[in-house]
């Protein structure tokens, strides 16, 4: 009965974490882009639970101090730099400075509590994000055999996400802690029934369910980064399990030339399944080839950052003079696209905070795996997964990834090691219990600061999804009274700025909707927002500043005929027949990278426009 109690103080004690990491689940259709905001608004309120929770333990716990370690004051040093770097820029993106300030508190409460072992169970953590994988496995099938609605109309399968991408790249970094449970604990099924093993029991049968449904669930969302991040996570689960039975230079010592002759064949599989892995969306394979390429480009011309949630703008700016510069091959202009993310978390690090930061993150990476693996820490092979998947996605842009990073760096750091960094007294111990307390009340404060203004901001969510049945009704004026109460708090989301700046644009308020335009060209590269500021320069007869509008518009995205067409439509108004005659034959002769009725109405026009030039030029 003593154990039993002890389990349940303990398991409501680790409430607020478990809370923490169920974000994932959390979708709310009664606000804008419920998968991603509603995840966001679960991540405050419990982390409003969490800090006082964590103080409170801290204080009534008997360990009076806390042991820092470098990787903390690097952990620390790293989130400071991007504070510093966020008040540079020319305006702050709250959503995203918020997440940044709170990643340090976040980092410190799980280091506690994975170093407070006489009260809380690491295991836990662990068998939850193993559950998090399973139900989300079976959501996902349920959405591909069409039990339950999917969160997006072009996409099958995307669990609680909002796309395949992110949906898969969870999965694969739960799959190699389910993985590695699956043999550790299958020798606890060769023994005696015994009801002391039953934990062990319903690990490995949650473990098995969720390789399966994770197994069957992976192939149909199409995402390789997944497929390779899962599988460098088993891999390093395996080593991890494995090392612990053997001598790993003896054993390569006695087969080496089996392993010579095992490690060709595993390097011709992977080449073989790279290769397939890349005829497989081949398009897709080389748009993110064109984005790693344009992102060296904007690191080697923002080697200092260009500041935190601008990396889509910058990446704009230099895919603009790329495809204007006519150095692009015909493939790269086909592909092209105005991505939201860089698709490799690492170059989106350097443009958004700097190379030296980067460097400190890499450190930090470096520290975490090195020192997981010295106490062959499960976490290491989820982290392996995650960093792979990072290479090729953009999970840490997505919130639950950021949590799971944060929480697999603190499992990892969580070791007991000469080379800790104490902060206590050498004479007395209130002193260290003062400085102990300080920092976690200086930590407690900070987070009410941050999460003083957030239920503001859900207010303006739910209140801008009423201001959106105004604008799909097309009340353009009264739309774009309501979005400027709600700029103040939604000033960071581009599809907000994108319907506020249309509604302006609407409503002939052409110089308020450029003023919009100008903020969303910071954070985004969506050659919409060109197009209309194009269109509020024509309407003003602005016509120079409308023309290099549209021109940019056309080199972000060469395969789209739309800013061509508008090109061409302005030159006729501006009574410039001959360039009018010629734009409209690149809208002719341009493939587009999908033909639809809306492509094959402009190109009628512009067929039209070429026969009334030559006609109107043969008469004289």
């Amino acid at each position: 009965m003593t154990n039993l109690r002890k389990n349940f103080l303990r398991f409501i004690i680790e409430t607020p974490v478990l809370l923490l990491l169920s974000a994932v689940f959390i979708v709310r259709n009664n606000i804008p882009n419920g998968a991603v905001s509603g995840k966001y608004f679960w991540f405050y309120c419990s982390f409003a639970v969490l800090s006082p929770v964590t103080t409170c333990l801290f204080f009534i716990s008997r360990r009076k101090t806390f042991r820092f370690t470098p990787t903390d004051i690097a952990v620390f040093l790293l989130c400071v730099s991007g504070i510093a770097i966020n008040f540079l820029g020319d305006e702050n993106v709250s959503g995203k400075f918020i997440i940044l300030v709170l990643l340090f508190p976040l980092y410190v409460y799980f280091r506690f509590y994975l170093s407070e072992k006489k009260f809380f169970s690491n295991s836990l953590f662990i068998f939850f994000l193993i559950l998090t994988g399973l139900y989300e496995a079976l959501l996902g099938l349920g959405q591909l055999y069409g039990f339950y609605h999917s969160n997006h109309a072009e996409f099958k399968i995307t669990g609680s996400f909002f796309n395949p991408g992110p949906y898969s790249g969870w999965l694969a970094v739960v799959f190699p802690l389910a993985f590695y449970h699956l043999l550790a604990y299958y020798r606890v099924l060769g023994k005696k029934i015994n009801l002391h093993y039953l934990p062990f029991y319903v690990l490995w049968i949650l473990s098995l369910l969720t390789v399966i449904t994770t197994v069957l669930a992976l192939p149909p969302a199409m995402s390789r980064s997944s497929w390779l991040a899962a599988a460098g996570g088993c891999g390093m689960a395996a080593c991890l399990y494995y090392g612990k039975k053997r001598s790993v230079i003896l054993f390569i010592k006695r087969y080496r030339k089996k392993l010579i002759l095992a490690s060709v064949a595993v390097l011709t599989c992977l080449i073989t399944a790279g290769a397939g892995m890349y005829f497989l969306k081949k398009d897709s394979a080389d748009g993110r080839l064109l984005i790693w390429k344009i992102s060296a480009k904007t690191v080697a011309r923002y080697p200092f950052g260009v500041g935190l949630g601008n990396f889509s703008g910058a990446y704009g700016e230099l895919q603009a003079e790329y495809f204007a510069s006519n150095a692009a091959s015909e493939q790269e202009k086909r592909v092209a696209g105005n991505p939201e993310y860089g698709f490799n978390e690492y170059f989106q690090f350097c443009i958004e905070w700097g190379i030296v930061p980067f460097l400190l993150f890499v450190a930090i990476i470096v520290n975490a795996l090195y020192s997981g693996l010295k106490q062959r820490n499960i976490a290491v092979a989820s982290l392996v997964a995650l960093l792979i998947f990072a290479a090729a996605s953009y999970p840490f842009s997505v919130l639950p990834f950021v949590t799971a990073l944060i929480f697999l760096l603190a499992s990892c750091n969580t070791v007991s090691s000469p080379k800790t960094v104490a902060i206590k007294s050498l004479k007395k111990i209130s002193w260290s219990v003062s400085v102990s307390g300080s920092i976690f009340f200086l930590l407690f404060a900070s987070v009410c600061i941050c999460l003083h203004n957030r239920y503001p901001l859900y207010e303006a969510y739910k209140k801008w999804g009423k201001a959106q049945i105004l604008y799909n009704a097309g009340l353009y004026r009264d739309a774009s009274e309501e979005y400027a109460k709600q700029y103040i708090y939604l000033h960071d989301e581009v599809r907000f700025l994108f319907e506020y700046s249309q509604a302006l644009n609407k409503s002939e308020k052409y110089t308020e909707s450029n003023k919009i335009i100008t903020r969303a060209t910071k954070i985004s590269c969506d050659p919409m927002f060109h197009i209309i500021a194009g269109k509020n320069y024509q309407s003003l007869k602005d016509y120079a500043s409308a023309e290099r509008s549209f021109a940019y518009s056309g080199n972000l995205v060469p395969s789209r005929l739309y800013p061509s067409y508008l090109l061409a439509k302005l030159y006729m108004e501006m009574g410039l027949d001959e360039k009018a005659r010629e734009t409209a034959k690149t809208v002719l002769t341009v493939e587009p990278k999908i033909n639809s009725p809306a492509v094959e109405e402009m190109r009628r026009e512009m067929s039209k426009l070429i026969e009334n030039y030559n006609c109107k030029y043969k008469k004289i």
